[in-house]
This record gives C-alpha cells, sequence and structure tokens, in this order.
C-alpha cells in the first residue's frame, strides 16, 4: 500500500501538521519541540519548492532566519527552467574558490561568477573560529563562492535564503544584508508568525460538541485534541457492550452523523485520523462476522 504525502493546504492545516511533526524524534532536532520554527521551514519549502519533509531536512533556522544547505541550494537551483550548468575549480596559488552559474537569459546563455579567496575569509574573521573553517578550509571557501553565485543567478528560485553555511558564520542578532536578497524576506517570517498567533485566538473562540447517542447530555471543548480523545474514548467504550456486533456497528456510525458538525471544524488530518478510528472499530466487528461464517 502507498500511502499519500501529508501536504497541508491552509495555514490552519499547516499549523496541525507542524504541532504534529515538533513531537516527532525523527526530524532534526532544532526543530523538535518548535512547532513555530516548522512552519517557518514548511512555509518557505513552498515558496521554492520543497514538500514539508524536504523542507525540514534542507531549511535551517539560525538566528531566528531560515537559511537553505549548500547542497540543497544547487538542487533547488538545478530544477529552475533556465538551469544551464556549474561550474566550481579551487586556484591553489591563489587559495581561491570560483564558482560560475549559467542561466539562460532572452535565447542567450549568462554566465554569473563569484569567487571566495581565503583572504576574504581572513578578513571577514572566519579563519579562526573553530569547526570547519579550520578543519576544511578549502571546502568552506567553496561553498561561500557558491552560495553568492546562485544567489546572484537565481534571486527568482532562491527567494532572498542565504546558504546555512554562511547563515552560521554571522553573529547572532545581526543581520547582514545582501545586495542580491530581498528585503522583504524578514517580514515575510513577521507575517507568519502574525497569521499563527491571530489563528492560535481564533482557536480559542471555536467550541468543540461531543454528542453521545442516547439521552446523555453533550460535553463542550475548547480544542480538537480533547474532542477527538473524547471522541475515541466513547468509540472503545461501544466495543464494550453487550450487544449484537450490527448494532454496535450502527453505533459508530450514528456517533459519527451526530457529531457531523463539529468534525467538520477539524482539520484534515484530524477529520482523517478519527475516520481511521471509526473504520478500524468497524473493521474489527466486519473481521469477526466473516470468521463465524
Amino acid at each position: 500500500m502507498t500511502l499519500p504525502t501529508l501536504n497541508p493546504t491552509n495555514m490552519t492545516e499547516a499549523m496541525e501538521f507542524s504541532k504534529f511533526l515538533s513531537t516527532s524524534t525523527h526530524i532534526p532536532k532544532d526543530f523538535q519541540g518548535n512547532p513555530n520554527n516548522i512552519l517557518v521551514a514548511i512555509q518557505w519549502g513552498y515558496e521554492i519548492g520543497l514538500a514539508p519533509m524536504q523542507a525540514l531536512q534542507n531549511i535551517a533556522v539560525i538566528n531566528g532566519r531560515p537559511s537553505l544547505w549548500g547542497d540543497s541550494m544547487i538542487a533547488v537551483c538545478k530544477a529552475h527552467p533556465d538551469w544551464r550548468g556549474i561550474s566550481e575549480t579551487y586556484i591553489e596559488e591563489e587559495d581561491k574558490a570560483v564558482c560560475i552559474v549559467k542561466r539562460h537569459v532572452h535565447g542567450e546563455i549568462e554566465e554569473t561568477r563569484s569567487e571566495f579567496s581565503y583572504k576574504d575569509a581572513q578578513r571577514a574573521n572566519l579563519t579562526n573560529k573553530p569547526g570547519p573553517w579550520k578543519n576544511y578550509p578549502k571546502r568552506m571557501l567553496q561553498l561561500r563562492a557558491r552560495g553568492f553565485a546562485l544567489r546572484d543567478a537565481f534571486p527568482d528560485a532562491i527567494k532572498g535564503l542565504i546558504t546555512t553555511e554562511e547563515a552560521i558564520d554571522y553573529p547572532e542578532k545581526k543581520e547582514p544584508r545582501n545586495v542580491t536578497e530581498s528585503s522583504n524576506d524578514t517580514n515575510v517570517i513577521d507575517d507568519i508568525k502574525k497569521q499563527v498567533k491571530s489563528l492560535e485566538k481564533a482557536e480559542t473562540d471555536v467550541k468543540y460538541i461531543m454528542h453521545f447517542i442516547g439521552d446523555h447530555q453533550p460535553i463542550v471543548y475548547s480544542n480538537p485534541s480533547d474532542f477527538i480523545l473524547k471522541f475515541s474514548d466513547t468509540l472503545d467504550k461501544i466495543t464494550k457492550l453487550d450487544k449484537p456486533s450490527d448494532m454496535k456497528k450502527n453505533f459508530f456510525r450514528d456517533l459519527r452523523q451526530k457529531n457531523y458538525e463539529t468534525i467538520s471544524k477539524l482539520s484534515q488530518l484530524e477529520q482523517s485520523e478519527l475516520d481511521m478510528m471509526v473504520e478500524r472499530y468497524s473493521s474489527h466487528y466486519s473481521d469477526q462476522e466473516t470468521n463465524n461464517d
């Protein structure tokens, strides 16, 4: 069986998806327990053509600012229809990395050249930093030259993101700007956070009413998680009733029908979760009937 790709279609679903993923240990540690950063990464992934899970693996939030790992930046640019190739060299005698990116522009091949030398790194106070600049200076020079060239050649594909390797080198709380970067990228993040707060406030105004079969009084919940938990508990109680299987299956169906209005307020992911619960309980009794036959 092929599982469908989980792909939120609106901000509410993206928020629920982000909260769900933040509890997992199978995502990068920086995102664990941090649904807001997950939401920002998913939004940026959408902007540059990455699916949600790809975005979490390739986008890093450094000092509150999203960035893209160097190898991933090449992949994003290669997917652009105007991509025509890349050439990377290292000039030993000059201690310098050179990157040339080719792009199709108005019927011609345009080359964007960028270089970054060891002297450039020294001027930026990078060479004395512990870690990769000490251990792999050539690789770091290559990544820096590559990042500059890709950003200059494909600003429409990268949408103002910089490489993670570059973002890590910037002092915390500083926002260095590059002439090729969009001046609106930090505003995008602020807008996303405002939408999150607005939706979270709106969620507190929504009432999730749990209706029961029979004469039981409805229970009002302020969040969907409590409603789903009670719904699941009620399904479980139905299975323990001393009633025929057909009657229990009808109870499952009636319970969902009674709570149709509340269920419609849930996100698509939550509705799918609830439908799977009902199907699982119903199929259990269908299997029992088949075995009895």
